[in-house]
């Protein structure tokens, strides 16, 4: 499968780069330095592009027969419109080029989920991440319109540490006790998604 991944250089999306060619997959890496970018196999490409530059996402996406999206801001404060500008761009490249499929992922409580603590639902949330939760659920929104076969992966609370395989997936909510989610697990979960319709046009919501 040829793979266009975009926000290969974060956390989650490295790992997805490196899973997906471990699983045999063909990878387009799109990165605003592709110079810099330190993995390397036969089967990836590193091109350079934004996901704000449209004309970017045009050149890259033809030939391609998924986009999986683990990119994200670099900070929670200031304006939060990188997943409505960037996902607008996304779609309409996809559109433009005949790619059907996208995994995307935004975050656990993107809804009012009643799975975090109280500080973080009452708080946590409304005081300092709505902004982000708000540019999230126009995502989203923009894909369940899209007439994409799309699945919007749902993770709580990334940390850093390796694939275990170990996790909970849960429909629209969190699990009950959510614990914060290897960025390798997210992509563990990611890459399986390529080859099943298990969780199509769902939000599959994931935590230890």
């Amino acid at each position: 499968m040829k793979v266009l991944v975009i926000g290969a250089s974060g956390g989650v999306g490295r790992e997805v780069v490196t899973q997906a060619l471990d699983a045999g997959h063909e990878v387009t890496a799109l990165l605003r330095r592709p110079e810099g970018f330190d993995v390397k196999h036969e089967r990836l490409r590193a091109v350079k592009g934004d996901v704000l530059d449209r004309a970017s996402l045009d050149a890259v996406m033809p030939g391609h027969d998924v986009v999986l999206t683990p990119f994200g801001p670099r900070s929670a404060s200031g304006p939060q419109t990188l997943y409505t500008a960037g996902g607008a761009n996304i779609v309409a490249a996809m559109k433009a080029a005949g790619v059907k499929r996208i995994i995307a992922v935004t975050s656990g409580g993107v809804e009012d989920d009643p799975g975090p603590p109280l500080i973080y639902r009452w708080v946590i949330k409304p005081l300092f991440l709505q902004k982000g939760y708000d540019d999230h659920k126009r995502f989203e929104a923009m894909l369940k319109d899209s007439g994409l076969e799309w699945i919007v992966v749902r993770p709580y609370r990334l940390l850093d540490g390796p694939r275990t395989g170990r996790y909970r997936v849960s429909p629209r909510f969190l699990p009950a006790k959510p614990v914060g989610i290897h960025r390798a697990d997210i992509a563990d979960f990611m890459v399986k998604q390529l080859g099943s319709d298990e969780w199509l046009r769902q939000t599959p919501t994931l935590a230890v």
